[in-house]
């Protein structure tokens, strides 16, 4: 009799501990999911848009970036781009496509000046990804350059008029070429941008089993649907003026991730995408929030404490990395749901050392040695059969087809 009652005060103690546990799970999915965010104030909407960034201060506290500038130029862009609130939260989510033939275009663009890293690009890229289409913006070829292009591999050009958009951007010069992006999401569902400098790599004659787990974590919502897919050796501290936290609050904590670079990115049309997107087109466009006064990407002397940063600022780099954050550690508190953290109720420099170790381990699997983005003196002898004469290992590539402009 006795060890009865012992057995039921036991069980009644594990089905409390459960129901406790049961409980506590559901008001957590309530917070994350169902209950109301909080609303932007009065003050930062325009047109009824909100023009006021959703950050997270140092203690964890939601709080609203500087806002940006409420111009008739401004919505009428975003509603062309289809980047207003009501188009978010209506947009299709693409990454169910992954694993069904589905196949991202490449992004990048050129300049008379980029010409030759361009073209080894396209070199590469026909060699690692015979079906990969190449998109490439125009900002100045020569005729002779464009004529050339048309025999290069499934690659095709596309103009962007700066001329169309804001003023501010025109200024902006090379800094602004990544807005091309936001250009490049109205057309596809998927896209990979690179830098014309970037070269891709793969496992396993072609296979990469590495990039196919990562694909399937964002099927899933594992990992957001546009992410940076390299890491640099600095930290986001260390390239990010001051200037830009005005407009993109985040706790201090959290800027000694290791930063990823701008320099090759994966995204899929989804409504993180296109809220991304939008903040992207209003910082791009806003020469304070891109390019703060006294900043310069000349960083000759990297150090992880940003008061010895003060004017370093790796323009567009730094925006993807302060959003990254600000999704991971802001409201969403997206780390939890990515497995980069635990549950907290504080941000201590242990649990973002956790999160940057999962991350990174994640992306090394992805890219085993860190990227270096170098001019390779062998790919001068690199040729395919589009672009020229057979190349010696052209048996390897018999059958393959390759599409001309």
């Amino acid at each position: 009799m006795a060890a009865t009652r012992c057995q039921l005060r036991w069980a009644l103690r594990l089905t409390a501990f459960a129901v406790f546990l049961l409980l506590f799970y559901v008001r957590q999915f309530l917070i994350d999911n169902l209950w109301p965010a909080k609303p932007a104030p009065e003050e930062c909407l325009c047109g009824g848009e909100n023009f006021c960034f959703k950050g997270v201060d140092d203690d964890g506290r939601i709080v609203f970036g500087k806002k940006f500038p409420c111009t008739e130029e401004n919505l009428r862009n975003l509603k062309k781009l289809s980047l207003l609130q009501e188009d978010i939260d209506s947009t299709e989510e693409f990454q169910h496509l992954i694993g069904h033939g589905w196949q991202p275009t490449i992004i990048t663009y050129g300049t008379e000046k980029t010409f030759g890293y361009l073209k080894k690009m396209a070199m590469n890229t026909a060699k690692y990804y015979p079906a990969g289409r190449i998109i490439v913006y125009d900002f100045g070829f020569t005729e002779a350059q464009k004529k050339e292009m048309r025999w290069w591999c499934n690659c095709y050009t596309a103009n962007f008029t700066l001329s169309e958009w804001p003023e501010s951007l025109q200024q902006m010069g090379e800094r602004a070429y990544q807005f091309v992006l936001v250009d490049a999401m109205d057309k596809f569902d998927s896209i990979i941008y690179a830098d014309p400098t970037t070269r891709f790599k793969v496992e396993n004659a072609g296979v990469s089993i590495s990039l196919i787990d990562y694909l399937f974590k964002i099927k899933f919502s594992f990992l957001p649907t546009s992410v940076p897919l390299t890491m640099t050796t600095q930290t986001v501290a260390s390239i990010t003026h001051r200037g830009m936290y005005e407009y993109f609050p985040i706790p201090y904590q959290a800027t000694q991730m290791t930063a990823m670079s701008g320099k090759s990115m994966f995204l899929i049309d989804s409504k993180y995408t296109r809220e991304m997107m939008k903040w992207w087109y209003l910082c791009s466009t806003t020469p304070e929030c891109l390019a703060p006064q006294n900043s310069t990407d000349e960083c000759k002397e990297m150090t992880d404490n940003p008061s010895k940063n003060t004017k370093c600022h790796h323009h567009a780099e730094s925006f993807w990395n302060v959003y990254e954050i600000a999704h991971l550690f802001g409201e969403q508190k997206a780390a939890v749901r990515y497995g980069y953290a635990p549950r907290w109720s504080e941000l201590t420099p242990a649990l973002i050392e956790r999160a940057d170790n999962v991350r990174a381990a994640l992306l090394r699997k992805l890219t085993i040695d860190r990227v270096e983005y170098r001019y390779d003196t062998k790919e001068d002898e690199l040729h395919l059969p589009c672009m020229g004469e057979r190349p010696w290992f052209g048996w390897f590539l018999e059958g393959k087809q390759y599409e001309t402009d």
